[in-house]
């Protein structure tokens, strides 16, 4: 083995060109597979960090008319947990808060806090590494109040001290007491830092139109998820019938937990390793194709060493040592390559990730890279192994000794289905970077409706105060705002509790009731997004106002609620009519209370709230003059020129002049908001694009090395056709021909499949068809361009060749 490995090094180091081009070709195709392997693996293979994963899942309350997901009500899920038999356990908390730390010196720090059942942990199998977990009675009425932190905010906040257990801290204005420090690898569910037992809180939470949080349940042993769906979806139609006002078309849904935070992206990233799987091939085509040209140079001598006696099989081991070698380079390389992609793929999603999706190169991506060298070394040399030894000695040295003028070469028709098999799959790359990069254009041209040019975005949490009254807290949001619209530089300010492209939840999208709607008419309203707003906030974002006027100081506290509502929400609720004057109200007030009307003062254009690739509205804006929530956001214009995020210590030195226990935090532009709402299209546009041209080099490498072979081999051929009279062009054409009826034959066969991925495609395009021909032309052009590239170079350089020195070639 030790001397089939020194010759094979010998032999590579004998052709550099050769060994270069095959072993950055194998590179390039192990590199792109591992990098997207690294990504597939962090979001749908890593174990997740809990007892049993695949036992747990998330309960969800959904539409059962439009399919959208809804928060969950507690009331609703207090009913599941009673009613249901398929779960062992099911817990019950919020997406996220953001809690005020206060400490003893006076700074504060927000943390990301989640109020969750005490049974949570135990739900999840997780214990705590210092201290103990939350307990039953943690969440009665009147516990002492405690809370459990992260290990991050233990050595960050407490230096990593034994004695943070038992200490008391002031949480959003509230003494609570730490119990327990969480392992490092856990911040369930997605990057908290706090857990506070509040189950005493949501039993006080009245009503069912409230659906704001999240529910996990663990499946008890025997039971299947499908079991339990059916099981819950009795259950909601049940609450339906029993609930009409607030449960009609409310149903429930159980999906696997992996699968609820993940499953936007599944499809995108099954596609993206599909194309990093035609790369791979590609490159182990391209490899098979230079390895067999090689071996055929080299037959003369192969076949002398099996005249001597060497057996089919030790030529064939010889040859595999060659090309398993070429794959260890290759593979090698492409590790390098791998870490730089996938560091590029973790560096473009700007969301906040569970924690338990860690983007990185690790233990079972480099496996999977030995794997796939391995794979390769053999689908790239077994062939060309098999091809050259299967030839009969004899024969082959008495056509080696009288020379040949083309003849049959060895190899030839499997040559000719690696080169149809290249630019098949580069056809079927192409028309997808085409589709995605279109579909992306497309996007980039949507209005969202405002200019979020130059305004800074911030998230301001005061700590809460339980006996604060709700004209409090708008007084101090008014005098933030003035505080922060005198600091040079600043155009404008507003606030909004979900403002355009950011913070999204479920519970901003309840269903409005019109006066004098019946109940059919109500059940067909829409679901609207839900804000709460300053005055100034159309005038910041430059939302026109279509009818009507905009908020001021008639809608102070305590005066008469109203509101503004967009073009479409108008048009739904009154088609036909001005809205202006009339009143709405949301859910169903109690028995003997009056309806909490909301009357109309204006209507506003439409906004893309959520997405760019989303319908516009419906929106509802409400005065946060007359209802401030604990926690808003504030936006900032700032004047032209001046970059937005150059002001963030200045307001936040501001903010602590006069509310010193206001955290402001989650700086951010609310242009690159905008921008980063399409980081999926953009990556996979990015990244398919990119392994589209890899696969376009390496195809277009593969015709080239394929028409140089064939020159070589038919040298002599060609000076006798030369001396005979043909023409330059009629050598070119002969050396054309062939190879290019292999590319349309790859081309129609691309095409076919390219067909199948634009179906995978569909539900990502936007603003374009998966049959768009322009797409399909454009990946025709630039596959057929280079083909006739890297043919005519060779081919036009042995029509130049002079036709004595041809005549001589052996």
């Amino acid at each position: 083995m030790n001397s089939d490995l020194r010759y094979a090094f010998r032999q590579l180091l004998k052709a550099p060109g050769f060994s270069a081009t095959a072993v950055i070709a194998l590179a390039l195709g192990i590199g792109a597979t591992t990098a997207m392997f690294g990504v597939i693996y962090a979001f749908l293979l890593r174990p997740l960090p809990f007892a049993e994963p695949e036992k747990l899942v998330m309960l969800q309350s959904r539409s059962t008319k439009t399919g959208a997901d809804l928060g969950v009500n507690y009331l609703d899920f207090k009913d599941w947990r009673e009613q249901s038999r398929s779960f062992a356990d099911v817990a019950f908390f919020n997406l996220r808060w953001n809690g005020n730390l206060r400490s003893n010196d006076g700074a504060t720090e927000t943390l990301k806090t989640t109020f969750t059942t005490a049974n949570l942990f135990m739900l999840l199998g997780r214990e705590p590494v210092l201290g103990r977990n939350l307990l039953p009675a943690d969440d009665a009425v009147g516990a002492p109040r405690v809370m459990l932190i992260s290990h991050r905010v233990w050595q960050r906040s407490f230096g990593g001290a034994q004695t943070v257990i038992g200490r008391d801290i002031n949480l959003d204005g509230e003494m609570r007491t730490i119990v327990g420090v969480m392992p490092k690898d856990f911040r369930f569910p997605v990057q908290s830092d706090v857990w506070v037992p509040m189950g005493a809180f949501f039993e006080q939470i009245g009503g069912r139109s409230w659906r704001a949080d999240q529910a996990i349940g663990r499946l008890k042993p025997g039971v299947v998820r499908e079991q339990a769906a059916a099981e819950m979806k009795l259950i909601a139609e049940r609450l339906a019938s029993q609930h009409p006002e607030t449960n009609k078309e409310v149903g429930a849904a159980v999906v696997p937990l992996r699968q609820h935070w993940t499953g936007d992206v599944r499809g995108s990233l099954v596609v993206l390793l599909a194309g990093c799987g035609g790369v791979l091939l590609i490159a182990c085509a391209n490899v098979g194709q230079l390895l067999l040209a090689r071996a055929t140079s080299r037959q003369r001598e192969l076949l002398v060493r099996a005249a001597l006696g060497a057996s089919r099989m030790r030529l064939a081991r010889q040859l595999l040592t060659e090309s398993a070698l070429i794959a260890v380079l290759g593979s090698c390389a492409g590790v390098v390559m791998a870490f730089w992609l996938i560091d590029i793929v973790a560096a473009s999603i700007p969301v906040e990730l569970p924690f338990w999706i860690q983007i990185e190169a690790n233990a079972s991506v480099l496996a999977f890279t030995v794997i796939i060298a391995s794979l390769s070394a053999i689908a790239a040399g077994s062939l060309p192994a098999w091809k050259t030894t299967r030839v009969d000695v004899s024969e082959a040295l008495k056509r080696s000794g009288a020379g040949t003028t083309g003849g049959t070469e060895v190899g030839g028709r499997v040559r000719d289905i690696l080169t149809a098999g290249q630019v098949a799959i580069s056809i079927v790359l192409l028309v997808g970077a085409s589709l995605v990069l279109r579909s992306m254009g497309n996007l980039k041209e949507v209005d969202p409706g405002f200019d979020a040019r130059n305004v800074l975005l911030m998230e301001v949490n005061p700590t809460y105060r339980g006996s604060e009254s709700a004209e409090l807290r708008v007084d101090r949001y008014t005098r933030l705002l003035d505080r922060i619209a005198r600091i040079p530089g600043v155009v404008a300010t507003a606030a909004n509790n979900s403002p355009p492209f950011h913070a999204q939840r479920p519970w901003n999208r309840p269903q409005p009731v019109a006066e004098g709607q019946s109940v059919e008419q109500q059940a067909a309203n829409p679901r609207v997004n839900f804000q709460t707003v300053s005055p100034e906030y159309f005038r910041l974002l430059q939302i026109p106002l279509q009818h009507g006027r905009a908020f001021d100081a008639r809608d102070k506290f305590g005066a008469p609620r109203v509101c503004i509502v967009s073009e479409r929400l108008a048009q739904r609720l009154w088609p036909g009519e001005d809205a202006v004057g009339k009143r709405l109200m949301f859910g169903k007030p109690d028995p003997g209370e009056e309806p909490d009307w909301l009357v109309v003062v204006g209507v506003a254009a439409d906004v893309r709230h959520q997405s760019l690739d989303r319908e516009a509205g419906p929106d509802l804006y409400n005065p946060s003059t007359q209802l401030a929530w604990k926690q808003m956001h504030f936006l900032v214009r700032a004047q032209p020129g001046l970059e937005p995020m150059s002001l963030v210590s200045t307001v936040q030195r501001e903010v602590a002049a006069i509310e010193p226990e206001v955290g402001v935090f989650n700086f951010v532009s609310l242009g690159d908001e905008v921008a980063n709402s399409l980081w999926q299209p953009r990556l996979r546009a990015w990244l398919l694009s990119f392994f589209s041209l890899v696969a376009l080099l390496l195809a277009a490498t593969g015709l080239y090395g394929v028409i140089a072979y064939r020159v070589t081999q038919r040298t002599r051929e060609i000076g006798i056709r030369m001396a005979l009279g043909a023409t330059r062009g009629a050598i070119v054409r002969l050396m054309l021909s062939h190879t290019m009826r292999a590319v349309v034959v790859g081309m129609l066969a691309g095409f076919a499949g390219a067909l199948l991925l634009s179906r995978l495609l569909q539900a990502t395009l936007f603003g374009i068809s998966s049959l768009d021909l322009a797409s399909y032309g454009t990946a025709a052009g630039l596959l057929m361009l280079s083909a006739l590239g890297a043919c005519w170079i060779p081919a036009r350089r042995v029509s130049n060749a002079d036709p004595v020195k041809a005549l001589r070639t052996d």
